[in-house]
């Protein structure tokens, strides 16, 4: 039999001011032909794309630097004819997990073979954080959690303490090489690092105290999450077309948007708002937020705030500077 080479031609999608979400992978199919070749898999096959998706979740999740994924000769075919459209859909739902976000991965260099019997695609992945990285970063989450919320609190309450701790804390940043540095190319804009972690991630917001829009909202997601809130990640655009993340959250039973980079107002001495807390579809539409509303559920009223009097303007939020340098 002929075995055919398939390159995978992978595209790096980089975003500039509020643009990134990850790396995001397109493939362009190249047959060469080579000689004999009676391979036959021993694996359980792949047969679906969302058995696909699971399975290099699975490896990225293990931080996996060289591993493979079998399929059956159908959905090989059908990836292979779909090209850009399916492989897009596949690593777009990777890059919208949090986990692998802060991974900041790559794929350069792989590749499929196509046998008689299944196809083989081999990945070679690169990773920009450690797994030493991340394992501090879970640290911080659950000594967060720990620390500032409990089983008595309301959903509101919980989503309050965390908002404010996130625009508090951190800055928006565009890297230590600032923002002329970042708008020169598309190539600073994808490398661009606080210390050593991206801007992109929010181990940049925990452990360097700064990030883009994607950092703050992974940020929210991890520390809702852990909190025992419904809550996700949401990706749009605002003026001029430029690509912005923010997040959803369920309180009570129903979803509200949450933008806690546009509630941070990056310095003062009560350094943010709540001008995008607990928002309705509406409200977010009138003040420059876009999205897909067929991809996240509606949120159908703006929720009723009440501001006391610790929340006048010389109120400053109190949290332990040091929570993140005691994670080694």
């Amino acid at each position: 039999m002929k075995v055919k080479i398939i390159l995978l031609s992978i595209l790096m999608l980089v975003l500039c001011h509020a643009y990134l979400f990850g790396f995001n992978d397109a493939l362009e199919a190249v047959n060469v032909e080579q000689g004999e070749n009676n391979v036959v898999s021993q694996n359980a096959l792949v047969s679906t794309y969302d058995g696909y998706y699971k399975a290099i979740k699975k490896h990225l999740y293990k931080m996996d630097k060289n591993f493979t994924v079998e399929t059956t000769l159908k959905l090989d075919r059908e990836l292979r004819k779909n090209k850009l459209e399916k492989w897009n859909k596949i690593f777009d739902k990777l890059d919208k997990d949090t986990r692998i976000m802060n991974m900041r991965y790559d794929t350069k260099g792989s590749y499929s073979i196509t046998y008689d019997s299944h196809a083989k695609y081999v990945y070679a992945v690169k990773y920009d954080s450690s797994s030493k990285d991340l394992k501090r970063y879970d640290k911080f989450i659950n000594k967060w959690n720990r620390k500032h919320i409990d089983s008595g609190m309301t959903d509101e309450e919980k989503v309050r303490e965390i908002h404010d701790y996130i625009v508090s804390k951190c800055n928006y940043s565009y890297g230590d090489k600032g923002e002329k540095w970042f708008y020169k190319n598309i190539k600073n804009a994808a490398n661009a690092k606080l210390g050593k972690y991206s801007i992109y991630t929010s181990l940049a917001m925990v452990f360097e105290n700064g990030g883009v829009c994607a950092a703050y909202s992974n940020l929210f997601y991890d520390l809702a999450k852990k909190a025992g809130l419904e809550v996700k990640y949401i990706r749009g655009t605002i003026t001029n077309s430029r690509r912005h993340a923010w997040n959803l959250v369920k309180v009570d039973g129903k979803w509200y948007h949450l933008d806690a980079t546009w509630d941070d107002n990056n310095g003062g001495v009560k350094d943010y708002n709540y001008n995008f807390y607990l928002k309705s579809d509406k409200y977010m539409r009138e003040n420059d937020h876009l999205w897909n509303p067929k991809s996240y559920p509606k949120c159908k009223e703006s929720y009723e705030i009440e501001e006391d009097e610790d929340d006048s303007d010389d109120f400053e939020y109190e949290y332990d500077m040091d929570d993140s340098d005691d994670c080694e």
